[in-house]
């Protein structure tokens, strides 16, 4: 046990020294360009017309093939990103889900 305890210390030591290189980590962090973007006012506008709520919508990102019309009733919090929507969904899909 004492072994495990050194090892989880020294693995956090050293992740502690690569954070502060923050040059390295640049480095190491992928250059992806997300598709997701800011909602524009009609947007925003339908969403709040189907009853969802948010306490701050700059900080919604949707995709660019959202449809605003089929999310509702939802209260919205944090960094929000809203992805395809379709009309409806199977819960019992390969995953799981």
């Amino acid at each position: 046990m004492r072994s495990i305890i050194g090892d989880i210390e020294e693995i956090r030591g050293a992740l502690d020294e690569i954070s502060r290189d923050s040059g390295l980590l640049s480095e190491l962090e992928p250059k992806l360009e997300s598709p997701f973007k800011m909602p524009d006012e009609t947007m925003v506008k339908v969403l709040e017309a189907r009853g969802n709520r948010c306490d701050d919508w700059s900080r919604l990102s949707v995709h660019p093939d959202f449809e605003p019309a089929m999310v509702t009733d939802c209260m919205l919090a944090g960094d929000v990103y809203l992805g395809l929507s379709s009309p409806s969904f199977d819960s019992a899909d390969d995953r799981g889900v």
